[in-house]
Parts: C-alpha cells; structure tokens; sequence
C-alpha cells in the first residue's frame, strides 16, 4: 500500500484504496507523504473522521514515524476558530464586561482570563473545567476566534509571534501561524470541507497552495460534505444574534448603550416578527404537509408562499448596523460591527433562498427539534454531490488519496465511486490480513419475526412493543449472556435502543454486567473509555457507533446487529436522492438504499476484530437476511460464510 502511494503521489493522480483492518494503512500513507512533502516542498494534509484517529496519529503514529525515518519534518493539529480563544476578544470582553454580561457570566470571564495569563494557555480543551458551567457558552461566544472579528491585520503582531509580549497574543494566530510552517496537517473531514468551500474550486490546493490531502475514514466523506457545504437558518440562531446585539430584558449586549435607539427599536421589533414569521412557517407546514406535520423533517416540495417581509426588517437592521460602524472606537469594534452586519445579511439571504427554493438540484426542508418543536429550520442542501466532487475534489489542479476499511460490495467499489464523481479514478482493493474465518463465529437467528409488523397494542399505543421488539428484547439479553458482556448493541434507531436499554438494566441488574447507552449523560468518547475499562459491560449505540468504535481485545467480543441498517426513506436528502435515481432511470433500491445499507452492514461488523488476537461473534437479529430477495447481498458481505443458524 505505502508503495502503491508513493507511485500515485509521485504521478499527481487521484486514488481510493480499500485496506481493512490490520493492514497498517496509518504508516501506508503517512510514510510517503511525509517523504513526498518534505522532497517537493508541499503540504500533506491528514482528513480524518473522528477525533480518537487524530489522537492516534498525532499522539502515537507519527512520533513513531518521525524517530523511525530520522526525518525534522513539523507537524500540527488544525482545529475550527470555536476551539481558540481571541485574546484581543478577551480583553475587549472584560473592558465591557458591565454592558455584555451578568453578574455570574462577569465572574465566570474573569475565571477564564486569569488561567490564560496563568498558564499561556487558550483552547478549548484546555478549559474542560469550566466548560460545564451554565454561563460558559454565552461567554466563549463573545471571546472565541470569530471569522471577520480576529484577523492577522488586528490580531498578528508585526514580524509574527516570537516570545515575551508577542507570546502573549492571540492562540487562534498562532495556531495558524504553526500550521503554516508544518509540513503535515492533521484535520477533520468537516472543518476540511468547510474550510475549502466551493469558492475554492477555481485555485490550486484545497486549503493551501502547494497541498496534497489523504481523506482516511472516506467512506463517510459524501455526507460529511453535503453537510458542511449545505445551508440553514433557524428561530433561535437570529433570536440569539439578536439579543447578542441587544437584549431588551436584560439591557446587555454589544449595543446596550443608549446611543443606539434606532437599533434597540429594530432589535425588539425583529424579536416579535422572528417568531411570528417562523409560526407563520410552523402553520403552512400543517396545512399543506398534513401528513408528515407531526415529523421533526418534512420536505417542501415547492415554494413556501407566505409573506417574508420580515426579510425587509432585516435589511433595515442591516443598514443600521452599517451606521453604527462610523461610531467604532477602534479596529476591534469595527470588526464586531462587520460581523453583525455579514450575519443578519447571512440570514436574510438564506430565508429568501429557501422561501423562493432559488438553488436549483437542491432539496429543502423544514425542520422541528428542541422543547415542543419550538425550533424551527429552514434547510437546503445539494441532492447529488458526485458533481461536486467530480468539479472540486478530483480537480486535475488538486492531487488527493482516499482510503477506507469498507468501501466495495463484492468486489467492486463503483457504488462509492458513483456516489462521489470518482468513476475515473484508480482503485486499489487489499485482502484482509486476518482469517476471518477462524476468528468470527457469525449466529444468524430465524426465530425472529419481520421488524416491520405492527405493535400488539392497542391502537395509537406509541409506547407498546411491537412482536419484533419483544422478541428483540429476549434475544439480545440471550446473547449477552452466552459472552458474559464484552457486547455492542447495534440499533437503527433510538426508540428502539432505548426500550433495549431499559430493558436490559432490568434483566441484568445485579449480574455485573453495566449498560451503557448513547445519548444517557456521558459523551461518546466518555462512553466508550468506560466500555473499554469494563471487559464484561454492554454497550448499545446508533449510527456513528457503527462506524466510530475502536476497541480491541476482551473488551468487544460479541457484536449484536438488531436490525439490517436501511436509511429511512423519507428523510428529505434520501428521499429527493431516490427520486432522481428514479428519473434518470435508475432502480432506487437496488442503486442506493440496498448499496448504502450493505456498506454500513460491513461498517457494523468491522467492530469486532481489530487485531490478530481477537476472537469473538457476532449475532444478526433480522430475519430478512435469509427469507427477503436481497437478503443474499448481505450474506455476501459477511466475514465468515459459514453462518450459523440458531
């Protein structure tokens, strides 16, 4: 694989690799990007997934690497401006800390200020003890790196940091500045994605001039784009802005002084038109989209008509905030000027984009989360990103490797090659180096009856068990005992898994056998640390824990899939996708939900061997793998074919 690199890196051609689990690939792809970087004087760029693959590489992988090859090359963790603190935003902050904060966010800021002059120290991370208190998000908003309010002109010191009083300056621009100087990037796909921006397409690199990016965890990489190049506004993102401004019951904000009555006037109007306008949204939802009104997504199908003269009241804030700016005492407030005017631009434009659906190929949707669905959004995204891609990742300006653990059904990877505009570029598929056979045990049960059959409660009963889920809830406690813990639950959906959860914390009480289970206080990384240390616990999780746990040894020896992971099919971006399969001809079944399904299928099982040592089952509770038509194409993608029937 490090060779088959070297060769693409060498040639300036694009790749996708498959390397399951065991093949090495960190050091497959690390080894000869650093070598190409340091030879030809550019940037490799590490796109990972999650946060516990940089940990590996930046704590683990490429120290080792850097003592083996006997190498000075710089590497650096890139993080998103939310994870900096603005020292000039710090100050700034505590200058007006009387007129932007109460009493206990005063305190809280003077809390954080005295740890930076302390300790030199400003990231995110580095104030995990303060992150829990209850002020700390209003407070971090006003002191973070805010794109357009900490820049190199206002914050970089001339002739960049050095030490003494320059040391002292802004963490996110000397974040920046140490990227700069590195050799080796580390980054995340969404802050990539994010970063680059279809405003890039027309420049060489993706962040850098002279860069080259290896996307490892790509099998992801489709929805991770779509969602950090989509676009939304919601109720409480303007109520929020608004009242950073100004807030009418508290008289705090950036704009408390009483030389802004044009400002206070519009603040208190856009408050009340805010929620009048998405109620407005709220209603047209329930009389037009019946049906589905009672969703948290529902889909518009064309556009909204009703009245956005609340995007005109916007336009008047707007220009008075263009005003206001005459008023700025220095380049710091000029800049929180700009951004308050770039923000209620942001949303006025994003409003009339989704009310009007002006982007064509794209789908919109409206959707209901928090406390009684009171937040409301508005969302648009491109339906297919192959093109996408095609025009600014497989750019021939641009040089890129992909690599994966799961990426083919069957042999072939053209379903992801497809879904990504990737139909020219090379593949390279690598056999397993662990004998599966030998090390996987796989128990497929037929006692079980259709997941799709309809509670046994009475009617409208939405909490009674279905037969499937009665069944489920025995099996899997069946299961769990025959490995005496050391299980991951795999679940669809969280209805499901949290009825499991309670019931499993009922039958195994007493037994030594913890559950845990996502989304119950403990975050996921603090979750799986626990699910780690405890070889006998059971841990259930949906979606990103089909794809996101790394645990080998005794640990993980039993893997439990409730359910052949098929999307939801009217979820507006799975929807709007099927249709235009259907359009052009296509089968949606057979060429997305059914492909998309398998792979994250094989994603489930890859948790379990993570090693040459590790031995264990895993356990598939949908009997549709064997009576349905397609359940062959997941028997296909079992690890071990020789199943047993129970």
């Amino acid at each position: 694989m490090a060779l088959d690199v070297a060769q693409q890196l060498q040639s300036g051609s694009h790749q996708i690799i498959e390397a399951p689990t065991g093949t090495g690939k960190s050091y497959a792809y690390l080894v000869p990007a650093i070598l190409f970087a340091k030879e030809n004087k550019r940037k490799a760029i590490i796109s990972t997934r999650t946060i516990n693959l940089q940990e590996q590489l930046s704590k683990k992988d490429i120290p080792f690497i850097k003592d083996l090859l006997g190498i000075d090359f710089k590497f650096e963790i890139l993080k998103g401006r939310r994870n900096y603190i603005c020292s000039n935003r710090l100050n700034a902050a505590l200058l007006k800390k009387s007129s932007l904060f109460m009493d206990d966010e005063q305190e809280l800021l003077h809390k954080i200020y005295d740890f930076v002059q302390k300790n030199d120290r400003g990231e995110l991370q580095d104030l995990d003890f303060l992150s829990k208190d209850h002020a700390f998000h209003s407070v971090w908003e006003s002191i973070y790196a805010e794109e357009g309010i900490c820049t190199s002109r206002s914050c970089m010191p001339p002739g960049g940091y050095g030490s003494g009083a320059n040391a002292a300056s802004c963490f996110f621009q000397r974040a920046k500045q140490r990227v700069k100087e590195a050799d080796l990037v580390i980054v995340n796909h969404a802050l990539l994605f994010t970063l680059f921006g279809i405003s890039s397409m027309n420049q060489p690199g993706f962040i850098f001039a002279d860069d080259f990016v290896i996307f490892d965890e790509c099998h992801s990489i489709e929805r991770v784009a779509a969602e950090n190049i989509s676009e939304s506004v919601s109720r409480e993102q303007i109520r929020y802005w608004l009242n950073r401004m100004y807030n009418p019951r508290s008289k705090k904000g950036f704009y408390s002084n009483a030389n802004y009555p044009g400002i206070h006037r519009l603040v208190r109007k856009l408050i009340d038109e805010n929620d009048f306008f998405f109620g407005e949204v709220q209603r047209y939802v329930r009389e037009h989209y019946k049906s589905k009104a009672a969703s948290s997504e529902v889909r518009m199908l064309e556009p909204v008509n009703i009245d956005i003269s609340f995007t005109e009241v916007l336009d008047e804030l707007i220009k008075e905030i263009k005003r206001s700016a005459q008023t700025a005492g220095n380049a710091n407030e000029e800049n929180e000027i700009k951004n308050f005017g770039l923000k209620f631009l942001f949303f006025k434009e994003n409003i009339r984009n989704f009310m009007l659906q002006r982007k064509e190929q794209h789908v919109y949707w409206v959707e209901f989360s928090g406390r009684a669905r009171k937040n409301i959004s508005l969302k648009f995204s491109p339906i297919d990103m192959a093109e996408f891609f095609r025009t600014n990742v497989f750019n021939e300006n641009r040089l890129c490797l992909m690599t994966s653990a799961t990426l083919t059904i069957g042999d072939s990877m053209e379903f992801f090659q497809s879904s990504i505009g990737a139909e020219n570029v090379k593949t390279c598929v690598l056999d397993s180096p662990f004998d599966l056979n030998e090390q996987i045990e796989v128990h497929i049960n037929e006692s079980m009856p259709e997941p799709s059959q309809k509670n046994s409660g009475a009617y409208g009963d939405a909490f009674a068990d279905s037969p499937y889920e009665t069944v489920l809830k025995e099996k899997v406690y069946e299961y769990i005992l025959k490995t005496g813990g050391g299980v991951l639950v795999l679940c669809t959906n969280f209805k499901v898994m949290n009825k499991l959860s309670y019931s499993l914390n009922e039958k195994l009480a007493g037994s030594g056998i913890k559950v845990f289970t996502q989304g119950e206080g403990l975050t996921s990384n603090n979750l799986l640390r626990s699910f780690k240390d405890d070889t006998n616990s059971v841990l259930l999780g949906v979606d990103s824990f089909w794809m996101g746990v790394d645990v080998p040894g005794e640990s993980l020896r039993n893997v439990i899939i409730t359910r052949l992971p098929f999307e939801t099919p009217d979820q507006p971006i799975v929807e709007a996708k099927m249709e235009m399969i259907q359009a052009n001809g296509g089968n949606p079944f057979y060429n997305y939900s059914l492909p998309s399904a398998i792979l994250k299928f094989r994603q489930g099982m890859g948790r379990l061997i993570r090693n040459k040592t590790d031995k264990g089952i895993i356990v598939i509770l949908d009997r549709r793998i064997l009576t349905a038509r397609y359940g062959r194409y997941f028997i296909e993608a079992l690890p071990n074919r020789d199943f047993i029937k129970d």
